[in-house]
This record gives structure tokens, sequence and C-alpha cells, in this order.
């Protein structure tokens, strides 16, 4: 473990200098080269899939994987032959499911700080989360009961973790949401005079789970992911690595 984390900070240190690459691994004894800069990034991103895994892990734990959707009542009105007529549909008996499959979706970016601090950050997001919900749609004289079956996709998130030079504590600094995603919506039941309410549903649908994806996000996740931080070892070799580093080229590396 000793040589990944000295990789890591290598390499940091190297994105954030102009001193070149092959200039860097001559200072320091020819000792690094492109696989191992590579690997050194690869393990970076094994970090960050680390706080990840533990995150999935508690939201199984606490219910996450499976989140109750709230009941709603949807007004509509459709113009049937120069007439309006007027309906609503109630949802009710919702899940949101897999949002508890947060994972990385890009490779994980290293800076060091000028103040010695390690940033690492990268994408996160959820491709495939499914929502459920049965429906009773009342219009004219019809009231079937159906069944709403959606995809989530393309939820996205910058993360970035601070670990701090003089205390190796880590914190979360940036927890940006990009995307609340993009949902899909099947409904079975309806029959072909009610079809025009699946564009109305879905619609509907669209920003209410991504409101519920968001609040998600930004309360109860990112508190734990913040206690995760809390518990998570962060190995001091890397910040070993820095000093020997600077000790070769001086300041100008930061």
């Amino acid at each position: 473990m000793k040589v990944f984390f000295t990789l890591l900070a290598i390499i940091g240190l190297a994105q954030g200098s102009v001193i070149a690459k092959d200039t860097l691994a001559q200072l320091l004894g020819n000792s690094i080269d492109a696989d191992s800069l590579q690997q050194a990034r690869a393990d970076a991103s094994a970090y960050f899939d680390q706080v990840l895994a533990n995150l999935r892990e508690q939201m199984f734990l606490t219910g996450m994987n499976a989140i109750p959707l709230p009941d709603q009542v949807l007004e509509f009105e459709q113009v049937i032959g120069g007439i309006t007529f007027h309906g609503q549909a109630a949802l009710y008996n919702g899940t949101l499911l897999h949002l508890d499959t947060l994972h990385r979706t890009g490779v994980a970016d290293i800076k060091v700080e000028e103040n010695g601090d390690l940033v690492i950050s990268a994408e996160v997001g959820v491709n495939q989360a499914t929502l459920h919900y049965e429906m009773i749609a009342q219009f004219m004289d019809l009231g079937p009961h159906a069944i709403v079956d959606g995809g989530l996709s393309r939820v996205r998130l910058l993360m970035a973790l601070r670990v701090d030079f003089s205390s190796m504590a880590v914190h979360m600094q940036t927890f940006d949401i990009r995307s609340t995603g993009v949902l899909s919506v099947d409904i079975k039941g309806l029959g072909a005079i009610l079809n025009f309410l699946v564009e109305i549903v879905a619609s509907f649908l669209g920003n209410l789970i991504k409101g519920i994806v968001a609040a998600m996000l930004e309360g109860p996740i990112k508190n734990i992911i913040n206690k995760i931080l809390a518990d998570l070892f962060f190995p001091p070799t890397v910040f070993n690595a820095i000093r020997a580093v600077q000790a070769v080229v001086g300041a100008s590396i930061m």
C-alpha cells in the first residue's frame, strides 16, 4: 500500500505542476513509469469506490433501496368532440427502487492544493433506478385500474473529497447535483380511450421523482457519506510522499 499512495501523491503533483512527468521521474530516481501512473489513478478510483460501496451497504440496511413514494391525485382534462371532460388519476402504493446503486461513473481526478491538502473528485450516478405505482383513472364513465412502471437513468452528481494535510481527516468538499435523471414511463391497463394519459402521467411523475431524488441526495444520502468519511481510515503515507517530493523539487510543485 505504501507504493500506491506514494504514486497517488506523485500523479497529483505532476498534474498541478509545470514540471514534466519525465523530469519528476528523473528527480525521483526513475522510480515511476507510465504504467505505474495509470495504476495510481486506478487505485485512487478504488478509494472512491470503497466510499460508495459503504454508502450502498448503509442505504440497503436502512431501507433506502426501496423508498416509499407519496400517494398522488392528478387532475386532468381532455377535449372530445368540442366538449371538455374532466378527470383524475389516483396514484398509490408507490415505490422508488435501486437508488442505492450509486456508483462512480468516471475516473477519479487527483489534485494537491497549495496548503498540501489532497482533493479526490469523481462523477457518480445512478443508471437503473425504477419506480412502481398503482393507478385508478376516473374519466367519463371509465375507471380502470392500471399499473405504472418507470425507469430512472442518468442521475449524475460531482463529488469531491478533501483530505486535510495536518489532521488527515477526510471531508466532503463538493456534492453538486448535475442531473436528477431521465424518467421513462410505461402504463398498462388504461385501454385505448385513455392512452392520452400516458404523457400526462409521465410528465407529472418526472417532476415528482426528480424532486424526491434531489431531496434524498442532498439530505440522508449526503449525511451517510459524511459519516462514512469520518470513520473510513485514510493512510498517512500519501502526505509523506508529498513531503519527499517537496524536498527534491521545492515548493514550485504546488
